[in-house]
């Protein structure tokens, strides 16, 4: 059985930082910058989780933005 997003993103919220960073460099292929703060990784995690459960913003959407 998989986990609903929101499940996939509380189980984000209890890692600690170091563990983030990990999970970011395993995620996105290169390691977090060192000045990015613990909300910012949670925060860029939970939308590629998102993302990759439902889909990303269209190319249309991020053209208007």
């Amino acid at each position: 059985m998989s986990k609903t997003i929101a499940e996939k993103i509380a189980a984000l919220q209890a890692l600690d930082t170091p563990v983030l960073r990990a999970q970011w460099a395993e995620t996105f292929g290169r390691p977090a910058l060192k000045h990015m703060s613990r909300d910012l990784l949670l925060r860029a995690l939970a939308y590629e989780v998102q993302a990759q459960t439902e889909g990303s913003v269209s190319k249309a959407a991020l053209r208007h933005l």
